[in-house]
């Protein structure tokens, strides 16, 4: 099967994953704009935010395109 297929099998797996990381995103929003809200809570919300998404996108992106790179390395056409 070629790898470009089954990268998007794996995909398609991982929306629960994905799911998960936006319930935590949302929680870390409400973190710091809900009530009781400090203002020392808004650099707290950034690196969780920030570090929440950057691990997302690595893991939906750029990790199938390494996979990629790999399959043609060892299979040349």
């Amino acid at each position: 099967m070629p790898a470009h297929i089954v990268i998007r099998q794996v995909c398609v797996l991982r929306f629960r994953p994905m799911m998960t990381t936006l319930a935590a995103l949302f929680g870390a929003l409400a973190l710091g704009h809900g009530a009781g809200a400090e203002l020392l809570l808004v650099p707290q919300e950034i690196a969780i935010v920030g570090s929440l998404t950057l691990s997302q996108m690595l893991t939906q992106f750029a990790t199938p395109v390494v996979d990629l790179w790999f399959d043609r390395l060892a299979n040349p056409d």
